[in-house]
């Protein structure tokens, strides 16, 4: 499937951004490199998520199960340009699958394991999905009866592939495929008859904005391998290197910084099913990591808890990465000056959009914290390869006129070869997202820093979002469902400051009429979403204000800013 503009490819490969070579075919070439050393490792407490024993794999290992796999997907009857969603937890099973739908040309859409059957519905209706890929549990979940749920009587997903022990009857165990031979004469026949195009698209990520259900975000394997060195390059990786990734694999953080950079360096990739931070410690020390990534509020705890890093070894850890909340120098400053850590501050987005501040750009560590080169501007100064073919630009949001004045805020836009081409079967939202020019409007706010306005400084969100724990949740989209409750006269989601996960959930709500003598208690309101409309964990409100109305201005909108004043006075007055 081919949905890119046939000027952009034109363009970008006459650039020499773009070529022919596949997600696939970098496999192929890490594969090579040294088939028996170690690709895949295995959290150490898989067994206490999920079925089966930690494995350790090596490249030979991972090919033949690739192999197996993609034979098993060809007898489910999936062919080039079908969609499949795939929820899988952190283990080397999520790699395999997508290796192997890269190599079929089948189209991977991965969703978090959060979600339920309200968003997967959505999800597997909106693709017009062939098949779900997932695991018959994960912690006490059982997604064998999710996937059931999301499989009945669905009019194109028809098949349910999982891994894991005592798959129900009617399912395929894809744990028992992997045990059968491959045919490799009938895999070799497929290649041929079909081959990949890296313009097609890979994968269909999922992010969550101003729109009321998640946006669906195509990319192709030229979009991502065209930033394959942005992690190389700004933790000087070298190949063979070990990486531990405590990321969703689901992400564009998760495919693009671990994946991704795990082919290109024919690492070996170190996997932690987010977030147990004695294992994640474990797993360094044990590991022998030498780059990994982390949250800013973890980075934080860290250095109050020194006795945590005791027995890292870090002259192999020499860099960590962060993101998605803001970053102190003070953090930045104590890991280089007490452990000769360098931390690396990265802004993107689900869309393609993405800044790096690194040690070789910024090495004063007040900078690093709060600034980020200013892809192609005059200006910009910066070792990454991604500041040669980014275009960005500062917009008024309300105007749309070019910001060039240093200290005004403004929408910070981009376009480059690693840019998405615009949202899956969502023709009005891709038109809304993007300028007259072809810049990509990320919703995000900025300003013009620096001495001669080579940097960029992060401001804030004009998209109604709330980012908890790195997970973008659409406040539309909560809103919708609350007042869908018989209690709920009308409602606002906002989100509020919190030292660990950066913003937490607050609900605020008018009570109907009804329900005057009965109020609505946090409790019972949490286990409507989760109970009746089926909605993600982690999108739960953790605080409820009650209110006799919602503050609106003169044309009825919703006012956010005096109700994130309220909640965060909540916060700050609960001991």
């Amino acid at each position: 499937m081919i949905i890119t503009p046939e000027q952009d490819i034109e363009q970008y490969t006459r650039a020499g951004w773009w070529g022919r070579e596949t997600l696939y075919d970098v496999f192929r070439a890490a594969a090579s490199t040294a088939p028996d050393a170690i690709a895949l490792v295995d959290p150490p407490n898989r067994r206490d998520f999920t079925d089966g024993a930690p494995m350790r794999l090596t490249w030979r290992d991972v090919s033949d199960r690739v192999d197996r796999l993609c034979c098993e997907l060809l007898d489910a009857g999936l062919r080039p340009d079908d969609i499949i969603v795939a929820q899988l937890p952190t283990t080397c099973e999520f790699p395999l699958v997508y290796l192997a739908c890269w190599r079929l040309g089948i189209i991977i859409s991965p969703v978090p394991m959060q979600y339920r059957e309200h968003e997967l519905r959505q999800i597997a209706d909106h693709l017009g999905a062939s098949a779900y890929i997932g695991v018959r549990r994960l912690g006490k979940t059982c997604h064998a009866s999710v996937a059931a749920a999301l499989a009945e009587g669905h009019a194109t997903l028809t098949r349910v592939l999982l891994f894991g022990d005592n798959v129900p009857p009617g399912m395929t165990s894809l744990d028992d495929c992997l045990c059968q031979p491959a045919d490799r004469e009938r895999l070799a026949r497929h290649e041929t008859r079909h081959p990949v195009d890296a313009n097609a698209v890979a994968t269909i990520i999922w992010t969550s904005g101003t729109e009321s259900r998640p946006k669906a975000v195509p990319r192709t394997h030229n979009q991502w391998l065209v930033s394959r060195r942005l992690m190389t390059d700004a933790a000087s990786l070298r190949t063979g290197c070990h990486i531990l990734s405590p990321r969703l694999l689901s992400t564009m953080g998760g495919i693009s910084g671990s994946v991704v950079t795990w082919l290109d360096r024919a690492a070996r990739l170190v996997l932690h099913q987010p977030m147990t931070l004695d294992v994640f410690l474990r797993q360094i020390r044990d590991e022998q990591i030498e780059f990994t990534s982390a949250p800013p509020a973890m980075l934080h705890e860290l250095l109050k808890h020194e006795a945590l890093l005791q027995g890292i070894d870090f002259s192999r850890l020499r860099h960590i990465s962060s993101g998605s909340a803001a970053l102190s120098e003070d953090v930045v400053r104590t890991f280089r000056e007490r452990h000769g850590v360098e931390i690396l501050n990265f802004f993107g987005s689900s869309e393609g959009a993405s800044l790096a501040a690194t040690a070789l750009d910024l090495p004063n560590p007040g900078l690093r914290g709060r600034y980020f080169p200013r892809y192609g501007s005059p200006q910009c100064v910066s070792t990454q390869g991604s500041a040669r073919y980014v275009q960005t630009r500062l917009i008024d949001p309300g105007t749309g006129e070019t910001i060039e004045t240093a200290g005004q805020t403004g929408e910070l836009c981009f376009r480059g070869p690693n840019v998405f081409s615009g949202y899956f079967n969502m023709p009005e939202v891709t038109t809304r997202t993007f300028t007259h020019d072809g810049f990509y409007r990320t919703g995000d706010l900025f300003r013009i820093a620096g001495e001669r306005g080579e940097y960029l400084e992060f401001v804030g969100r004009a998209k109604d979002i709330i980012v908890r724990g790195g997970i973008n949740i659409s406040a539309e989209e909560l809103e919708s469902l609350l007042i869908s409750h018989p209690a709920v006269e009308s409602a606002a989601v906002v989100g509020y400051p919190d030292d660990k996960l950066g913003e937490k959930v607050c609900a605020v709500i008018v009570p109907a009429p009804s329900a005057a003598n009965d109020p609505l208690t946090l409790q019972a309101l949490c286990e409507y979403l989760l109970q009746v409309r089926q909605v993600a964990i982690f999108k739960l409100p953790q605080r409820l204000l009650i209110v006799a109305e919602l503050p609106r201005n003169p044309a009825g909108k919703i006012l956010k800013a005096p109700l994130r004043e309220l909640a965060q006075q909540a916060a700050d007055a609960t001991p």
